[in-house]
């Protein structure tokens, strides 16, 4: 499904941008909701057994899963000072893949081995919800970096 996340990470950042002209922090809040929004979707889409079904339901994570790419590597561009721009977004992008491509898929692997004597082939769905349980942790981190951005928007004024 790369095109339905190439599709969700353009969608995002304009979301994104029009909404922050509108209020400061408005962006990051979308984001904030839309990390929310993705987590039901996903846990239905671990624990339906049927083939098309679960497709149907991981569209909506599919989707949404980069809507935060673009506008949180705007946002370190705008935020870090000048000289600190590039090495921000070079250890933003480092945490980024040590969590999904090295530390996520190896707890996915370890929570699904523990699992398996219980759950049986099962064990790897519920590990994989078990996680994305976890998406409202990034949620919250959004969240209060929308409020950060109200709030210094309003203290500049």
């Amino acid at each position: 499904m790369p095109l339905l996340d190439q599709a969700g990470t353009l969608i995002g950042g304009k979301l994104f941008d029009r909404l922050s002209l509108k209020a400061p922090g408005l962006g990051v809040r979308m984001i904030a909701i839309a990390q929310l929004v993705v987590i039901p979707f996903a846990l239905l889409a671990y624990s339906v057994d049927s083939s098309p079904l679960p497709i149907g339901f991981f569209l909506v994570p599919a989707f949404a899963a980069d809507f935060f790419l673009g506008p949180s590597l705007a946002l370190i561009q705008t935020l870090a000072p000048l000289r600190m721009r590039a090495t921000a977004a070079a250890i933003k992008m480092f945490c980024l893949n040590l969590a999904g491509m090295s530390l996520g898929p190896l707890f996915v692997g370890l929570i699904s081995d523990a699992l398996m004597p219980i759950y049986g082939v099962q064990s790897l769905p519920i590990a994989l919800g078990a996680l994305s349980i976890f998406g409202v942790w990034p949620a919250l981190h959004f969240w209060l970096c929308g409020r950060a951005l109200q709030r210094a928007a309003t203290q500049e004024n």
